[in-house]
């Protein structure tokens, strides 16, 4: 069942979204005043990690495992699933590059990482839940909620607020 604007199967991601999109934004609007500060910088790329790791990687777990496995054979899905994936490979990427970071390459990475999640989970919201909300049985979308809650919870609020700040 859909309730208000995103279907109720998908309201947890959607919150946990709106926690990643915060993310980026406290990133995007700290490069602007401390693009030079080594100290600035290196306190946000462990925040980064650490939120990829608290929140971030089990939220894109159960997407591969739920959501885009439940959407397999929707017609027009497979082509935006694939580049999901591989966005999601590239977030780990850039995760893992943060943990071995030349202080000199923390600001650009850093650029990278929020660019990247941003529009990330932009096409998620624009494109791939609404494919999914007009395509889902609700039988699968019953099994798609069940798991979701299973694996992250409600997502009333953030597993860590202070790796937002």
């Amino acid at each position: 069942m859909k309730t208000g604007r995103r279907h109720e199967s998908l309201i947890p991601l959607s919150r946990e979204h709106q926690y990643g999109l915060l993310v980026c934004l406290r990133l995007h609007r700290g490069m602007e005043n401390h693009r030079a500060d080594l100290d600035w910088l290196s306190e946000r790329a462990e925040k980064v990690i650490r939120f990829f790791e608290s929140d971030l990687r089990m939220h894109l777990e159960a997407e591969e495992e739920i959501v885009f496995r439940a959407m397999r054979g929707i017609e027009g899905a497979g082509a935006t699933i694939a580049e999901l994936v591989d966005e999601h490979r590239n977030l780990a990427r850039l995760v893992d590059r943060l943990r071995q970071h030349e202080d000199l390459r923390l600001a650009p990475l850093l650029r990278e990482f929020a660019d990247l999640l941003k529009s990330h989970i932009r096409k998620e919201e624009r494109v791939l839940f609404p494919c999914y909300e007009r395509n889902i049985s609700p039988r699968e979308a019953g099994h798609v909620k069940r798991r979701v809650l299973e694996v992250i919870g409600s997502a009333m609020k953030p597993k860590h607020p202070v790796l937002l700040e």
